[in-house]
């Protein structure tokens, strides 16, 4: 429930069987290596509260209505306003999941071949508060960030640019926010920025240029301004 954490990962197609195996293998060893169950995980929080409980779930269930395939994990308590870990994969554009933040344990896989569609899928939805790059190749990476807009990036890690860094600016772009807080960039932010020119009273005749009737050589000036 953080609005900065992944919602979903693109990744090449090449390597979307290892992902999956791997997220499903991590997620037990990190939340259900006693093998008590995922219910039981004194490091899997509740949701906020049973609305919120009912949303997530209501999201879960409209993905796999309309063809999404559960990988891992899938069950819920929304009297306990638990929802499990979950990993979704096969995602379409329909998707209900796919249009709306979804502030809970569910992550949407999805895959591409070339980068441009990566780009296609990034801008098919508003500019987002974070995005994160896991990539060895520096060049990859250049172009992922060159090639996107987001409020902030992270290369190779996530949700460690969460604002509580004064010397990081944080803060979204468009839909996901204007403005950054954080130390002297939030401070100009939070700042009414006035502009003030002072114009000696002996220099006034600088202006009459501007005024009319106008030379031929302000005329000029002026057309090659407007060309």
């Amino acid at each position: 429930q953080v609005c900065i954490a992944p919602e979903y990962v693109i990744i090449h197609e090449s390597k979307k069987d290892e992902f999956l195996s791997l997220i499903e293998e991590k997620i037990n060893a990190l939340y259900n290596s006693d093998g008590a169950g995922l219910d039981k995980s004194q490091y899997v929080p509740r949701i906020i509260n049973e609305r919120h409980a009912s949303r997530i779930k209501a999201l879960v269930d409209d993905a796999t209505k309309k063809g999404a395939t559960v990988v891992c994990g899938g069950g819920s308590d929304i009297a306990d306003r638990y929802i499990e870990p979950t990993v979704l994969t096969d995602m379409s554009e329909d998707m209900e999941i796919m249009n709306e933040e979804v502030f809970g344990p569910v992550l949407s896989v999805l895959t591409y071949s070339s980068r441009e569609e990566v780009l296609d899928i990034i801008s098919r939805r508003p500019s987002p508060l974070a995005l994160y790059v896991y990539s060895t190749n520096d060049e990859a990476v250049d172009y992922f960030l060159t090639n996107t807009s987001s409020g902030s990036a992270v290369v190779n890690s996530n949700c460690i640019q969460s604002g509580t860094n004064p010397r990081l600016p944080f803060g979204g772009v468009g839909s996901s926010g204007m403005g950054r807080i954080g130390g002297f960039e939030g401070f100009k932010s939070m700042s009414n920025e006035r502009s003030v020119v002072h114009q000696p009273l002996d220099r006034f005749r600088d202006i009459l240029i501007m005024l009319p009737p106008y030379s031929e050589r302000y005329n000029n000036l002026i057309m090659k301004g407007l060309k």
